[in-house]
């Protein structure tokens, strides 16, 4: 187990494999800032990142039980990130 206030990613994302709350909790703080800026990148709009970083760590989320066998863990987040944003720069063009 690490010590408080260290960053174990491998121990994040057994929790987070596990349904934890605490794993989930570990990954949002250590990557959400550079997914938000990432998105902004993209939308251009506090707003449209504000509901594409939801739906970016929904995702995540949903699927927590793939991710104990991912080896570069950052690398996959952000390809859900930069899809999560090329889908919605995609529906606001459809609208």
């Amino acid at each position: 187990m690490s010590q408080p206030g260290t960053y174990d990613e491998v121990e994040a994302l057994k929790l987070l494999a596990e349904g934890r709350q605490k794993g989930f909790t570990q990954i949002y703080d250590r990557y959400a800032a550079g997914i938000s800026n990432l998105g902004y990148k993209y939308l251009h709009s506090e707003a449209l990142v504000e509901d594409y970083l939801q739906e970016v760590f929904l995702a995540v989320w949903l699927q927590r039980e793939n991710f104990h066998d991912v080896d570069f863990f950052r690398g996959y987040l952000f390809t859900i990130a930069k899809n999560t944003a090329v889908k919605k720069l995609r529906k606001i063009a459809n609208e």
